[in-house]
């Protein structure tokens, strides 16, 4: 039992340390990303690609929650064969999805900024966006299936092609096209999705086999839990990245240029906590199957405390080094940048710490009242926000956003402590799932 118990725990740190690299890889990418940009792009420039990256990052977060989640949760219980049959429909089904939803929005694109408000720039900016995000959809999906079948070094293999290609196109763009480059870097984002979709998908072949189309609407199968999941994540992103509209509203593009600029030096923190994530959610479903909630619970909340020190550590090093990064390696200085630093090192910590203990409540699918939590957590952020903006400019956007985060921290820990009380997260395995059953499912 000792021994066993051992093999586990040497066998969940090398996917964790997998995990870590991966996220160290795309964390250096955006950071290299964003440097060019800044050095290269005027203020305007670099503000509309943040408003466009945004957007990008709402299409991406509606299959995350939707379909990517619920699959990890679903398939995580399911024996490999079944796993395989599951996620090789899923994937043909999001093909033609992407395909026709990329090909709607660039279409209307070029009919409402173009040929009605003749903002042809702006125009290029929705239609490159919507390339992008079709194609970044298909590379998640293949990274969650890897993420699910415990190869975190071939996710780490895929994502370095696309850091690389990403970098090298941004680079390029934002030299040759400087002040315009925001519609030309979403396309070389598309095309280093491209590259890296492809690494994994021939990765997944190789090792895990393609089922043949069974022609069963898997989605569908999905969608009970993918629906408050997805209704969850569409208000987590209209505070965490929809207050950057709200700030161009109320104050000006250029605002979002400094905010986001300063944020950029964060992001390793965001996106460690998102790659861990991605990995823990799978991993945190079997220990629910074998070990039980309350196990599941420990063991967020001790890495959920692990996420905290790494971030108060890199927060720490960013605050001694902020002057020379700034002025030297970003070559640009913002007004009140320490300022904003340190409301987004306080954002990042709080956070951390929420979404991770907030897995718990996922892998026993209750959904619907996680979206309940989101939608306070909103409201919170988004009205003291915009106060917060018209009293103190730029660095209001991030007080709302600290205000939110700390809301629903102290929400989810309430939730998770009534969800312990009740049994849902006991001591002891609730179920067992099967293949026919999981049609059943409630969806919270």
């Amino acid at each position: 039992m000792m021994w066993a118990r051992a093999r586990e725990l040497m066998g969940s740190s090398r996917l964790f340390g997998s995990a870590v690299i991966t996220q160290a890889v795309l964390s250096l990418g955006n950071l290299l990303l964003g440097m060019a940009l800044i050095r290269a792009s005027t203020e305007e420039d670099y503000g509309r690609y943040v408003l466009g990256y945004t957007l990008l990052a709402l299409a991406i977060a509606v299959p995350n929650a939707a379909l990517f989640g619920p699959q990890a949760i679903l398939c995580g219980k399911l024996d490999a064969d079944a796993r395989r049959r599951w996620v090789s429909r899923v994937s043909q089904q999001l093909a033609r999805g992407c395909l026709v939803g990329c090909a709607a929005v660039a279409v209307l694109m070029g009919l409402l900024p173009g040929l009605l408000l003749h903002r042809w720039e702006d125009a290029l900016l929705g239609a490159s966006v919507a390339v992008a995000a079709a194609v970044s959809i298909r590379r998640e999906h293949f990274r969650a299936v890897l993420y699910l079948s415990r190869l975190p070094t071939e996710v780490l293999k895929s994502d370095a092609v696309y850091a690389a290609v990403a970098v090298a196109l941004t680079v390029a763009l934002a030299t040759l096209v400087p002040g315009h480059a925001a519609p030309w870097v979403m396309l070389g984002l598309a095309l280093a999705a491209g590259l890296g979709a492809w690494r994994a998908h021939r990765t997944i072949g190789e090792r895990l086999g393609w089922a043949p189309d069974d022609g069963q609407n898997r989605i569908a199968s999905l969608w009970p839990l993918g629906r408050w999941a997805l209704l969850g994540s569409m208000i987590n992103w209209s505070f965490v990245q929809g207050f950057y509209f709200v700030m161009v509203a109320l104050i000006d593009v250029r605002a979002v240029a400094a905010v986001a600029a300063t944020r950029l030096l964060l992001m390793p923190v965001n996106l460690l906590s998102t790659g861990v994530g991605q990995l823990l959610l799978p991993m945190a479903a079997g220990w629910f199957a074998t070990l039980g909630g309350a196990v599941v619970l420990r063991r967020l909340t001790l890495i959920a405390a692990g996420l905290l020190g790494l971030t108060l550590l890199y927060t720490a090093v960013l605050w001694l080094l902020q002057g020379w990064i700034m002025g030297t390696v970003l070559g640009r200085e913002f007004d009140d940048q320490s300022t904003l630093i340190a409301a987004w090192a306080t954002c990042f910590a709080i956070g951390v710490v929420r979404t991770t203990i907030a897995r718990a409540a996922m892998v026993v699918e209750r959904f619907k009242a996680l979206s309940g939590l989101e939608a306070i957590t909103a409201v919170v952020s988004l009205g003291v926000g915009s106060w917060a903006m018209m009293q103190f400019g730029a660095v209001g956007g991030i007080v709302g956003l600290i205000a939110g985060e700390a809301v629903g921290l102290v929400l989810m820990a309430g939730y998770l402590g009534l969800l312990r009380r009740q049994g849902v997260l006991g001591a002891a395995p609730l179920q067992t799932f099967t293949v026919e059953h999981i049609h059943h499912q409630p969806a919270w």
